[in-house]
């Protein structure tokens, strides 16, 4: 295969394969939500887990199946309430709540990858 100035061999070509995405959308956090702080309460941290999501990742193939990267992912939510009540059997708490939340991760990738279909489908697993 010709790369504008020399000659590489066609597998030399396959490992230098690389990969970004952008993903991003609606989210839901998968915490759990305690009970016993009154229903109340209970639903405006289960509205708090909703939110959306960005993101960036790059992968290196150094091998047609295997390949190593990084990501960058952050999570956006924001709720408040007036009046909320929370109880725990001991104390009750009555006030105004806000909460904006941003969480930001980054991480390394280890990736392994496989074609099907004669190589139009892909299925990646890390």
């Amino acid at each position: 295969m010709w790369n504008g100035q020399r000659m590489l061999p066609e597998g030399f070509v396959q490992l230098m394969q690389t990969s970004n995405g952008q993903p991003g959308g609606y989210s839901k956090m998968l915490y759990h939500v305690p009970f016993d702080l009154g229903k109340e309460f209970a639903d405006y941290m289960k509205r708090l887990k909703s939110g959306y999501h960005f993101g960036i990742d790059g992968i290196y193939y150094f091998s047609p199946h295997l390949g190593a990267g990084m990501t960058l992912s952050s999570f956006y939510s924001s709720e408040s309430q007036d009046s909320l009540t929370a109880t725990n059997g001991l104390f009750t708490i009555k006030g105004n709540i806000s909460n904006h939340l941003r969480i930001i991760s980054i991480a390394t990738l280890f990736i392994g990858r496989f074609s099907f279909a004669r190589n139009k489908i892909q299925a990646t697993v890390g």
